[in-house]
Parts: C-alpha cells; structure tokens; sequence
C-alpha cells in the first residue's frame, strides 16, 4: 500500500510543480454584466495562492477553492451554500474569469500583488 501511494506521488509531483509559480495575493473586482441582476456580486476580492491552490474568502461565509492546472486555469467551488463557482486563468500576472452565483454571471479581473511568493 505505501509503495503505490508514493508512486502515486512522485507521478504527480512534475504536474504540481507545474502549477506552483503563481504563489501570490491576487487582487481585482467583480464586475456584473449589463443584463445582471440588481444583487448579483460586485466589487473588490482578493485570491490567495499557496502550492497551487487558490481560495477566495467570501463575506458571508466559507470560502471558494479550487487547484490551478499546470497551464493556469481553474475552477474554484463553494460558498456559504456551494452554488459560487469562478473559472478562468491565471496568465503572468493577471487573471481573468467570470464569477457565477445564484444565476448571475460576472466578470472577474484579477491582478498580480507583489512579486511571486515562495508559498508557490
């Protein structure tokens, strides 16, 4: 049994080292479309990336996960009742996405803060 599970591990391991060089705080805005809704998201967010997974904070509740691929895109999932979903890409130093709730679909534009962390 630990043999499979460190060969599992070291299969894994190039495409996590992939993913890590975008270790940093990511901050944008939430931007509703033209036909959204007066209550869907807007404003300011910041996401935080650590060893290639990225977590947005919600204010309302538990946060929105997800892990980035080797090439930079992800889906993050979760929220105060599971129903935020993000996608998009992580591309040098900005981020772009759209952030889905409640049946509201928004922009997500995101930038670099700082150089990389070496959280990864």
């Amino acid at each position: 049994m630990h043999r499979i599970l460190i060969a599992m591990l070291l299969l894994s391991a190039p495409a996590m080292a992939q993913n890590t060089g975008f270790g940093a705080n990511w901050r944008g805005t939430i931007t509703p479309g033209s036909s959204a809704r007066a209550n869907c998201a807007s404003g300011e967010r910041t996401v935080t990336v650590r060893r290639g997974l990225a977590e947005m904070g919600q204010r309302d509740g538990p946060g929105v996960t997800g892990t980035i691929a080797a090439h930079g895109s992800v889906t993050m999932t979760g929220g105060r009742d599971g129903r935020v979903t993000i996608t998009g890409r992580f591309q040098g130093t900005g981020f772009t996405g759209e952030y889905r709730t409640h049946g509201c679909v928004s922009a997500l534009t995101l930038s670099r803060q700082g150089p990389k962390q070496a959280f990864g």
